[in-house]
Formats: structure tokens, sequence, C-alpha cells
């Protein structure tokens, strides 16, 4: 009956971490599957198209469609102010890519 018991304790822990495995594969995958969506998410960003696109936010507070106060706006609309923002947009969906590749590699 020793044995048994020892058995049944053993088995029981077994299971418990064939469950965590199966839990940390699907938590990876979720990782991965956001880190896409953000990439996705920049990528779609850099089009600016904000109130200071429409040339209507110089100086003004902004509101998001959430009702997120955004803060005032003060940088002009002008080709360079653009190209910056597609540049960092750039940046930033390189950099989600970069880490699910890297994670990818990793596990």
């Amino acid at each position: 009956t020793v044995i048994r018991v020892e058995w049944c304790k053993t088995y029981a822990r077994a299971m418990r971490w064939e469950e965590e495995v199966s839990l940390v594969k699907e938590e990876m995958r979720r990782c991965l599957v956001s880190l896409e969506h953000n990439a996705i998410q920049w990528d779609n960003r850099r089009e600016y198209e904000g109130p200071m696109a429409r040339g209507s936010a110089e100086g003004k507070e902004e509101w998001t469609s959430l009702g997120s106060y955004v803060g005032p706006f003060s940088v002009g609309t002008d080709s360079f102010h653009k190209e910056g923002i597609r540049a960092y947009a750039y940046s930033q969906a390189a950099l989600y890519r970069s880490l699910a590749s890297r994670f990818r590699r990793l596990w």
C-alpha cells in the first residue's frame, strides 16, 4: 500500500507537469500572435491620418475616439513630420517582428 500511495503521488505530479508544459506552449503561441498583431498595428500607422494630418490640430488639445486624452499638438504637418512618423512606425513594426523571430528561434 505504501508503494501504491507513492505511485499515485508521482503520477499526480507528472500530470501536473504535463499540464504546465501545455500551458507554457499556449502562452508562447499567444505571445507570438500578440507580437505579430502589434507589428501589423504599427504597419497601419505608417500613414498618419490624425488631427495634424488634417491640419486642424495646431496647438489644440485632442481626444481619441475612446475618450482618452492625447495632449496638445504643436508640431507641423509638413513632410518632415510625416517622414518621421513613417520611420518611427517602421522601426516599431521591425522591432516587434524581430522579437517574434528571436523568440521562435529560442523556443
